[in-house]
């Protein structure tokens, strides 16, 4: 059997085309058959502004058989869209044609046959002689179209028009019935040139929920043409649509009510209404600024309301009317917001110097911050008391550091608070203070006692090694668990002098027992007695031991020395009258310089004493 001859595809037929237009006919060669001869282009029949048949003569000739297409397009030459392929026939002299569409009026077209057949893997074609053909003016073409922005008194409708190369004008025609009844102009008023171009209308003053026919009909110098039927249905009146509830600048006393509500292409009037139960028994209505534009677009609606009791929850709703009927909004609820809500505890942990306390804060609803004031019973008195507005502001008075607590209606504890450096065997008051944009809650007042003080206890002990111009003094002091500091004072006379610092003792829990001396050496004066007593200090207070004295031993007495016999002299002469010169005096010894010292400075006085004899005692140490 013969093998099935391929149909050559119209992109090969079109590069084969561009071979011919370069160079004249092209022969592409095959193993057994020769090209086809050149077919006759003949001329075209039923030209028409948008169509034509083009007609030719298929010559196979020595190759026994071959197909044909034609090739057309406007400019004087072939190139441009080519038609179908068809089978191979055989024979002589085989009229053969092609119908093309979608041609634009007024215009010259020129176009070829090709004769080809297909054998092996390279196709052979012969391209016949190119005519020409001129579309006359044609009516205008419309097609498709669609309807937008559908409201129950309007709507938009649109389409395509061809003008043909003609001036072309259009419009749209509407009514109830495919009689129509009604026309708008199209917009653009005026079409030129060829191609689709998109035109469109509005129909207006339409009646809600009816049917609609309507088509456009576009008109130039060739001729009328009428689009196809279409019909629509207006949208039906409704009642408003609301949404969107919502509440703002909420205070304890006042709010705003919120919502969106769509008119739904009618105009609309609304009002809130709200009550402190969502039955809305007893609710209260308020109309709103003026009714709504006859739109379809959610519009804001608010009202402001006032005369609300804090802390209370209220339940509110948007009603929207229009003439098809009223719309009641979902029920919304909001809460007004207060001052805190608070509770003084009981101090826990009592110390000397510390406390821990703690209480609860409802926020009211705002962001809220806590705190403890405390203050002594003597500060708390004196600033009025329970009587006062804020008895824990007066003076001595004291706050801890604020701590968020958040800004619902529930309780928060505030957790442990510890008051610090408090006076020990004191009464102090102190109560939660609570603090947001409302205002200021000062709690319950309540009241804790520090324990007592815990003074140091000074023992004194003897005075050891007393030498003529030295002695260790000794005591013990029971610290009572906190730092203190231990001295001993001395002087010459019970009253006591100087303290002299001995040590700084550290305290613990417990308290501790230490003993302590100190060293006065080769600075006091022999043979003199001294009084002296231990004394301790803390932070709770001072204690001083017994007094007691020693007494430097003193110097030995200087050996007792015989005097030989006086002589007698003659008197001497008399001394000249130009001066006279005093014999000179023993110096003192250091020993005697310090007790003359010691004698002046009892004289001055009690405040200078100590420090007049410290003094002497260091300058005249030996």
């Amino acid at each position: 059997m013969r093998k099935a001859r391929k149909i050559w595809s119209s992109k090969t037929a079109v590069f084969a085309l561009l071979g011919v237009l370069a160079g004249g006919l092209i022969f592409l060669t095959s193993p057994a058959l020769a090209a086809p001869e050149a077919p006759t282009t003949e001329a075209a029949s039923g030209v028409t502004g948008t169509s034509a048949t083009l007609n030719g003569t298929l010559n196979p000739g020595a190759s026994g058989e071959a197909g044909y297409f034609f090739l057309y397009g406007g400019g004087g030459t072939c190139e441009g869209a080519n038609t179908e392929p068809s089978a191979e026939q055989s024979g002589q002299s085989i009229p053969v044609s092609a119908a093309v569409t979608k041609l634009e009026a007024k215009t010259e077209y020129t176009f070829c046959m090709v004769a080809t057949h297909l054998e092996g893997e390279t196709p052979e074609s012969t391209v016949g002689a190119p005519l020409n053909f001129t579309t006359p003016g044609s009516a205008p073409v419309t097609e498709g179209g669609g309807l937008s922005n559908l409201t129950p008194f309007s709507v938009s409708a649109s389409t395509l028009v061809d003008p043909e190369n003609e001036v072309t004008s259009c419009i749209f025609e509407y009514g109830e019935t495919s009689a129509f009844g009604s026309t708008v102009p199209c917009e653009p008023g005026s079409l030129e040139g060829s191609g689709s171009q998109p035109v469109s209308a509005s129909f207006t003053s339409l009646t809600p929920g009816t049917t609609y026919h309507y088509r456009v009909v576009a008109i130039n110098g060739e001729g009328t043409t009428e689009g196809a039927e279409g019909e629509f249905s207006t949208l039906p009146l409704e009642a408003p649509i609301v949404d969107g509830e919502s509440t703002s600048k909420v205070t304890s006393a006042s709010a705003q009510l919120e919502a969106l509500v769509n008119p739904n292409y009618q105009e609309t009037t609304y009002a809130f209404e709200y009550a402190t139960n969502n039955a809305f028994t007893g609710a209260i209505t308020v109309a709103g600024a003026g009714p709504l534009p006859a739109e379809f677009a959610d519009q804001p609606t608010s009202v402001a309301i006032g005369g609300l009791q804090p802390r209370t929850t209220y339940y509110y709703r948007v009603v929207a009317e229009n003439e098809t009927g009223p719309t009641e909004g979902p029920i919304g609820e909001f809460t007004t917001l207060a001052t805190p809500i608070v509770t003084t505890g009981a101090a826990q942990e009592v110390s000397r110097t510390m406390a821990n306390v703690s209480g609860t804060v409802n926020p009211g609803g705002v962001p809220t911050l806590a705190h403890v004031a405390f203050i002594s019973q003597e500060g708390y008195e004196a600033a009025g008391g329970a009587e006062a507005e804020n008895p824990y502001a007066g003076e001595g008075g004291r706050v801890t550091p604020n701590a968020n607590v958040g800004l619902d209606y529930t309780a928060h504890s505030t957790g442990t608070i510890q008051l610090r450096e408090l006076k020990p065997g004191t009464t102090y008051h102190f109560a939660v203070v609570a603090t947001n944009s409302v205002g200021t809650t000062i709690g319950p007042d309540a009241t804790f006692t520090t324990s007592p003080p815990t003074p140091p206890v000074a023992v004194t002990g003897e005075a050891t090694g007393v030498t003529q111009t030295a002695a260790t003094l000794t005591g013990t002091v029971d610290t009572s668990g906190l730092r203190t500091s231990m001295y001993f004072e001395v002087g010459e006379v019970p009253t006591l002098g100087f303290p002299e610092l001995a040590s700084i003792v550290p305290g613990s829990e417990s308290g501790t027992t230490v003993s302590i001396s100190i060293s006065f050496g080769n600075y006091l004066p022999p043979g003199t007695t001294f009084y002296y007593r231990a004394r301790a200090s803390n932070a709770d207070g001072v204690s001083y031991g017994a007094v007691k004295s020693f007494t430097t031993a003193s110097f030995p007495a200087p050996p007792t020395l015989t005097s030989p016999p006086l002589l007698v002299l003659p008197p001497a002469p008399p001394a000249p009258k130009t001066g006279h010169t005093a014999p000179k005096k023993k110096p003192l010894s250091n020993s005697q310089k310090l007790a003359k010292a010691l004698k002046a400075c009892a004289k001055k006085p009690k405040s200078k004493r100590a420090s007049c004899k410290r003094q002497a005692r260091k300058k005249y140490k030996k």
